[in-house]
């Protein structure tokens, strides 16, 4: 993880922190979607504040670059909303 969080807050980071604030209690895609019953619509957000996730790469069960990199926005993000004070 990059460990600069000084990020632009018109950057990416702080456009997950807007979905996160939006949607990120949803609770589940509808199954037309081509998703399971009981998948949260934002489980990298539902997941963090219970301390179970891992990544990306654990959630899906394959790993990849795309992966790596989403995660290392996403804890980005994650550090700017539990730190207020930063916003």
């Amino acid at each position: 993880m990059p460990g600069n969080t000084d990020v632009d807050k018109t950057g990416t980071a702080y456009d997950i922190i807007d979905i996160w604030a939006k949607e990120g209690e949803d609770e589940y895609f509808d199954a037309w979607q081509g998703m399971p019953a009981g998948i949260p619509l934002h489980p990298e957000f539902i997941y963090r504040k219970t301390g179970q996730w891992k990544g990306w790469s654990d959630f899906l069960g394959s790993e990849s670059e795309e992966n790596a990199e989403r995660d290392d926005l996403e804890n980005i993000a994650w550090l700017i909303y539990n730190n207020p004070q930063n916003n």
